[in-house]
């Protein structure tokens, strides 16, 4: 009887980490679009000490692991592969707005170290937790390896339109990092394709602000 009672308990607390998480979720992309100042640091940090402090052993699902399991020659690899893909559609879309004649929208950015520090450390970091880490948590159980991804994936480029920075590169990221979190089982995977993919962005844009 005290066991059934203990397991209804750990049942009961990873249903509200679960629920917690996705509101956590929710409240960032509510202020992506009403911009009521809060921080999605703060946010990300709430919701991973929400979600231990109710599931202790929720550690490795949120991806809080120091290796991926294949390795890091793997990814590394792979993430070769996805910036080469990131690029040809990206290269398609120029074309595809060169031949229409249609206006491409060019983003300039003045190099400075705190655009920096947001685009390849704050970000990164926060978003990964945020669309990786809580929302998996979260809704994993219920839909899926491939749910999760698809789900992930569309809020991801969600966050992103909502903020004013929509692309298709959002969206085919937002897909390839869900799905190198669920089978790297670990964070850092994405979070280190997240930022060495920001870092290329900021590239372009602090080289638009000097030539274009």
């Amino acid at each position: 009887m005290i066991e059934h009672v203990e397991f209804e308990s750990v049942t009961r607390q990873r249903l509200i980490a679960r629920i917690i998480a996705i509101a956590i979720v929710t409240i960032s992309l509510i202020e992506t679009r009403y911009r009521m100042g809060i921080s999605f640091s703060l946010l990300a940090l709430l919701g991973i000490v929400s979600v231990i402090s109710l599931d202790p052993g929720s550690s490795a699902a949120l991806g809080f692991n120091a290796r991926p399991v294949q390795g890091w020659g793997y990814w590394f690899r792979l993430a070769l592969w996805f910036a080469l893909v990131i690029g040809v559609i990206s290269l398609i879309g120029f074309i595809i707005f060169q031949i229409n004649d249609w206006t491409i929208p060019i983003y300039k950015t003045q190099p400075s170290v705190r655009v920096l520090v947001f685009m390849c450390i704050d970000a990164p970091v926060s978003e990964e937790i945020l669309f990786r880490s809580l929302l998996t948590l979260a809704v994993l159980p219920t839909l899926g390896e491939w749910g999760t991804i698809l789900v992930g994936g569309f809020l991801f480029s969600l966050l992103h339109v909502l903020s004013g920075n929509p692309g298709p590169d959002n969206q085919i990221a937002g897909f390839m990092l869900g799905w190198t979190f669920i089978k790297s089982k670990t964070i850092l995977v994405p979070l280190a394709m997240h930022s060495g993919g920001n870092l290329i962005a900021l590239g372009f844009q602090v080289a638009a602000w000097y030539f274009y």
